[in-house]
């Protein structure tokens, strides 16, 4: 019978996880305010809305590859300096891309968006393995890591669709007039988080 696991050991696991991962769950943080913002101005801030969807692209790019900057700095065995060095400079990159989108920024940069998303995650699939001698390493590091961003789409679109479905309980049972966009920050809650 499978245990759930105790509250220490979540909090251990969490605080292992922000101590190897900062840089990551800041961009996830940053980019989930980021669509509550969204979600929240009207329509006629269309320049407010740009710039919030602007910090979700970043943030979303800033989510790989601080992932993979991890990996290869772990595997590398790069010291504390270096790693922050390195994690600087992708910080301030990622500072001027931003101020690039809002000031720059014409219907292209979408494609050139969705090409470096790509470059990154490739990034992300072989940071941990760059050397030919580990192969197998890469394939098996490569395997967990698509059944875990698997099962991580699969229960955050079941807790949604649940929350969802109470929500929507409530409201016609009770009658709580629950606004749509709840629906909606509940959506980037969860997968900002997952």
């Amino acid at each position: 019978m499978a245990r759930f696991p105790s509250i220490k050991s979540l909090v251990s696991e969490s605080s292992f996880t922000l101590k190897r991962f900062p840089l990551c769950l800041l961009s996830a943080i940053i980019g989930s305010a980021a669509g509550i913002y969204l979600v929240e101005t009207n329509y006629n801030q269309a320049n407010a809305q740009k710039n919030a969807g602007y910090l979700m692209m970043v943030c979303s790019l800033g989510l790989t590859l601080f992932f993979s900057i991890s990996l290869y700095a772990e595997r590398k065995k790069f010291t504390k300096s270096k790693t922050i060095l390195i994690n600087a400079i992708a910080l301030i990159l990622f500072i001027a891309y931003y101020f690039f989108l809002r000031y720059r920024a014409n219907s292209m940069e979408y494609v050139r968006y969705a090409l470096v998303n790509i470059a990154f995650h490739l990034f992300a699939s072989f940071a941990a393995y760059t050397d030919r001698q580990n192969l197998k390493g890469f394939w098996q590091f490569n395997k967990v890591l698509f059944l875990r961003l698997f099962f991580a789409v699969i229960y955050s679109g079941t807790l949604y669709l649940g929350i969802c479905l109470a929500l929507l309980a409530i409201d016609q049972l009770f009658n709580a007039h629950i606004n749509g966009k709840n629906y909606m920050r509940l959506w980037i809650v969860i997968a900002g988080g997952v």
